[in-house]
């Protein structure tokens, strides 16, 4: 055998053994970055007794033998081959692609799942926030999310409900750069009416998980989600929060990988603003405008780094409603319905129509993909 082939050969099994890794049941992230501080290479782990295996902190006994086992390896190569028919990237720590900003990690991911573009970017903010935002936070997230990536910078998400929904459609509108970290396999769709939204970035922007295909969408997935949601970026945006939300989890992972946190103030009558004022008394950057977030990070940007959007034909949509299959009634209400949130009783008032025949009209437009319903009975133009 060659040289270049043993060399390939070893490669091949070193990406096994990465991906029975990130595929072995009951293994957390930090207990495969334990393992792997004590053994040295992935090889090594998976050629460890077993008991040795358990004992270690953050491995269960599932884990354990799940990782010793001949099915392991199997797993793992049957993994890689479906990645490769649905046209899914696995990155490895050995790979060139692998986020540097994810090798920081006390507890980086073994493998990644990527469907998309695999340069990382040198420049990266995420914006998060409620899955149930008020009509201020679902503008303000457009907001700074345009604007990052006016400014050349890669936005990143969580592609829930939302605030992070709305901010991956506010690059993709002005053909700037995002990412989206998922619970899931990337060839899950969650949410499901999120489908066009997770095409659209798996084909302009970038798809990831460190959970393998078919992987669903598990409570406990989140929060590990979130850590690398932070991890890519120089720091987070929480948009809308309320005492309980998820996006705190993402701000005090952010301040424990040594990342920027910045909060848009809210109404201090609302719900939905306790977290993100809480986020702003406990020392959390207020900020009201895209340059304060570029200003508190411009000493890690490097100028080069930055990348403008891609030209976006003002005519261009990022949606592929079929306005052929509108109605003659859904056609003049819709023409209505902008990118500003309506309220519906204005939408009846514009179109002299009643209440409840546009309430009916705007569920059937909600399910062709033309409009989106906000909190409140409020509604706007979906783009994607």
């Amino acid at each position: 055998m060659s040289a270049s082939a043993a060399a390939g050969g070893e490669g091949a099994v070193r990406r096994r053994a990465w991906v029975a890794l990130a595929a072995a049941p009951g293994l957390t992230p930090r207990g495969c970055a334990a393992l792997l501080a004590h053994y040295g290479t992935p090889e090594a782990v998976l050629a460890a007794p077993v008991n040795a295996l358990a004992s270690a902190p953050g491995v269960s006994a599932q884990a354990a033998a799940s990782l010793v086992s001949a099915e392991s390896g199997r797993l793992a190569g049957r993994l890689l081959r479906e990645s490769e028919r649905l046209g899914v990237s696995v990155l490895t720590p050995d790979d060139a692609a692998y986020p540097a900003r994810l090798r920081e990690l006390p507890d980086p991911p073994p493998a990644l799942w990527c469907r998309g573009a695999l340069d990382a970017p040198a420049a990266a903010i995420a914006v998060v926030g409620s899955r149930r935002p008020s009509p201020y936070g679902r503008s303000m997230a457009e907001r700074f999310g345009r604007e990052l990536a006016q400014a050349g910078v890669t936005v990143v998400s969580g592609l829930a409900r939302g605030i992070d929904g709305a901010v991956h459609r506010a690059v993709l509108d002005v053909g700037g750069e995002t990412i989206a970290v998922l619970g899931c396999g990337v060839d899950r769709v969650y949410p499901s009416e999120h489908r066009p939204l997770q095409e659209a970035i798996g084909r302009d922007g970038l798809l990831l998980s460190e959970f393998p295909p078919g992987a669903p969408p598990l409570a406990h997935h989140f929060p590990r989600r979130n850590r690398l949601i932070s991890g890519l970026a120089l720091g987070v945006v929480v948009v809308e929060a309320g005492e309980r939300s998820g996006s705190l989890i993402t701000a005090r992972l952010a301040l424990e990988q040594g990342r920027e946190v910045f909060a848009v103030p809210g109404n201090l009558g609302t719900g939905g603003s306790i977290g993100t004022n809480r986020l702003i008394k406990a020392g959390a950057t207020l900020v009201e405008r895209v340059e304060d977030i570029l200003q508190a990070v411009a000493a890690q940007i490097d100028p080069s780094s930055l990348r403008p959007p891609r030209p976006v034909p003002s005519s261009a949509q990022t949606s592929d409603i079929d306005t052929a299959s509108l109605t003659t009634e859904e056609h003049a209400l819709v023409g209505h319905v902008t990118g500003e949130p309506r309220h519906m009783d204005e939408l009846a008032a514009r179109t002299g129509r009643p209440v409840q025949q546009v309430a009916a009209l705007l569920v059937s437009l909600e399910i062709k993909g033309a409009v989106r319903q906000l909190p409140g009975q409020f509604y706007c133009r979906s783009t994607v």
